[in-house]
C-alpha cells in the first residue's frame, strides 16, 4: 500500500522523489532477499528452518 501511494503521489505531483524512494527501498529488499537465498544455498540451517515470530 505504501509503495503504491508513493507512486501515485509521484504521478499526481510530477515529483520524482517518492518514486526514487520506492526504488531505493525495493533495492534494499532485493539485496536482503538475495543474501537470505545465498545463506540458504550454503546450507545455513537457520535459513531453512523458518522464522520464529512468537518472540
Amino acid at each position: 500500500m505504501f509503495f503504491n501511494q508513493q507512486l501515485i503521489d509521484t504521478n499526481i505531483k510530477k515529483d520524482p522523489e517518492p518514486a526514487q524512494n520506492v526504488r531505493k527501498l525495493f533495492a534494499e529488499l532485493r539485496d536482503v532477499w538475495a543474501e537470505i537465498i545465498k545463506k540458504g544455498i550454503q546450507g545455513d540451517s537457520r535459513a531453512s528452518g523458518g522464522v520464529n515470530i512468537a518472540g
